[in-house]
């Protein structure tokens, strides 16, 4: 399930003063962070819908949406277990897993 280049969700950055651009690189993405959650309940009943809405959304904001979501977890787990560096556990594997 190849995506041609023009739907893909990257900025298009053609300079390196581009790419340090706030305003181009990750502005134009945050509406999709408020999106992510209805779309994400949306396509929950599929795993190919779920990698399309992964594929289409723009790896900045799906990062921090999966940090987001994670937090919680993380805090209540670490509450329960009166031990605070539970993030610690998995920090290695959660980048791969994104």
């Amino acid at each position: 399930m190849l995506l041609p280049t023009f739907m893909l969700p990257l900025p298009s950055v053609s300079t390196l003063q581009d790419c340090a651009s706030w305003n181009q690189t990750v502005a134009p993405f945050i509406p999709q962070l408020y999106e992510l959650p209805v779309k994400f309940l949306q396509h929950a009943s599929s795993l190919d819908n779920l990698k399309l809405l992964y594929i289409q959304t723009n790896p900045l904001i799906m990062g921090f949406a999966i940090s987001l979501a994670l937090a919680p977890i993380f805090l209540l787990i670490s509450e329960i277990n009166k031990n605070y560096s539970q993030v610690d556990r998995v920090w290695s594997i959660l980048p791969s897993m994104c």
